[in-house]
């Protein structure tokens, strides 16, 4: 079954410093996850990874009108422009 999902616009990614979403592939997600997640912007954070302060880095959570999900973001594959994540 497909849920139509809304990111977040916490996009947790530093929303204080301006990240923009301009765009998501797929649009459409599945409820039992498994997805792999694009979302093209900018504005992103530039640290990926701190093993000092687990704080700093792009989150993705998805909600809609009942639930709010995590989406695992791929660290490799993300930069200040692009964001992939995984859903659970």
């Amino acid at each position: 079954m497909n849920t139509r999902w809304a990111l977040l616009a916490a996009l947790l990614l530093g929303a204080a410093e301006g990240g923009q979403i301009t765009g998501r592939s797929p649009y459409w997600l599945s409820d039992s996850g498994g997805v792999t997640l694009t979302i093209t912007g900018s504005g992103f954070s530039e640290d990926q990874f701190n093993q000092f302060d687990p704080t700093l880095g792009n989150r993705v959570i998805l909600v809609n009108d009942h639930d709010a999900i995590n989406c695992d973001v791929i660290n490799y594959l993300s930069n200040t422009n692009k964001i992939v994540c995984n859903t659970r």
